[in-house]
């Protein structure tokens, strides 16, 4: 069972520009509170609540995945009884439920779903605690059902998934990262494709880029070691391991024990968005080069490519006791720009969150 901490990370344009009033007008964040028993619909522009789904999360964290048109809403939940249901973002309308046996029940947090970029397949993880044993199921979402077949073809139990618009699918476990190539005459199958060695045995978190290229891993900080991130230029058999301690500035006893991190990349491949802790980085996606640093007021709760693809947003932990708080951030310019979460207080727990276009 993976342990990742969940967080978020949004990232805006120029906020100065009619396009960054148009980017926060025109996108919605969704947010789950663990044990809150609701996701929280929000107005980006407007921070305001524009509606709650009841889920039953009481046993682990939820999953949730929008589509990009923000028409889809994905949502899995159960307590007892395990299900995957879909919503009409517009309305909040449950459209379909379907349930399954053993979902992973995730206490301290992290993705249990991940909807692929082509929006083709949604992998839902799960996990059979008599057995001790990880599984993922593959929901078919033009055919509206599960496979007969879980991902057999997988290099681990319970993987990081990343995907790119091709419907390129990448596994990542510990020491080693591999495709997986879906089968035209059997939909739903997949098999094992090219795969690379890798030194992180504990993946923070993953990305790709849009088109497939790249493929990102980082792992978490700990003091006194070296913080490694590895980029995989696809099709190439040796990965490139680069020391974020060394390139970045970070003293050695920066960071405590398994300090989780996030990483998201710009729709057009140049530049990789990494945060952790108080601060982000902006970087050149191919030479791993400084281009920004922001300085947080709060500690980022993970990592979210904004529906525009010029910015990244992140939800702060407003240790004042105020109102937290989500930072946009222009990729291109790296200006941050906060806006009040009005009433909205994350508790301690782990945080589940996803943006998508207003439908």
């Amino acid at each position: 069972m993976r342990a990742r901490q969940a967080a978020s990370l949004l990232v805006f344009g120029a906020f100065a520009s009619t396009a960054g009033g148009q980017e926060a007008s025109s996108a919605r964040l969704y947010v789950n509170y663990f044990q809150s028993r609701k996701l929280v619909v929000l107005d980006v522009a407007t921070s305001k609540v524009v509606r709650e789904i009841a889920v039953e999360d009481g046993s682990g964290s939820i999953g949730v995945a929008v589509t990009s048109d923000g028409k889809r809403l994905f949502v899995v939940d159960g307590d007892s009884s395990h299900r995957l249901r879909t919503f009409d973002p517009t309305t909040g309308k449950e459209l379909a439920s379907y349930p399954f046996d053993r979902r992973a029940l995730l206490l301290g947090g992290g993705p249990v779903i991940h909807l692929t970029r082509d929006e083709r397949w949604l992998f839902v993880d799960t996990y059979d605690y008599p057995a001790a044993a990880s599984g993922v199921r593959v929901f078919d979402t033009q055919a509206g059902r599960f496979t007969p077949l879980g991902l057999r073809g997988r290099p681990c139990g319970a993987p990081a998934f990343a995907s790119s618009r091709d419907g390129s699918v990448v596994a990542v476990c510990p020491g080693v990262a591999q495709e997986l190539k879906p089968v035209q005459r059997a939909p739903g199958e997949f098999l094992p494709g090219p795969r690379v060695p890798t030194s992180i045995s504990e993946a923070a978190d993953v990305a790709m880029s849009a088109d497939g290229r790249d493929l990102y891993i980082v792992e978490y900080m700990h003091d006194g070691a070296p913080w490694r991130l590895v980029r995989w230029p696809r099709g190439q058999q040796t990965p490139r391991e680069y020391n974020l301690r060394e390139l970045l500035q970070i003293p050695p006893d920066a960071g405590r024990r398994g300090a989780q991190a996030w990483l998201s990349v710009s729709p057009d491949g140049t530049t990789l968005a990494l945060a952790h802790g108080l601060r982000v980085w902006l970087l050149n996606a191919q030479t791993l080069q400084l281009l920004h640093q922001v300085n947080l007021s709060g500690s980022a709760n993970q990592l979210i490519l904004m529906p525009d693809g010029r910015s990244v947003a992140t939800v702060l932990d407003n240790n004042s006791g105020g109102d937290d708080v989500l930072d946009l951030i222009s990729i291109e310019s790296g200006q941050a720009r906060e806006i009040p979460l009005k009433g909205l207080r994350f508790p301690g727990g782990p945080t589940v969150l996803t943006v998508a276009r207003v439908p």
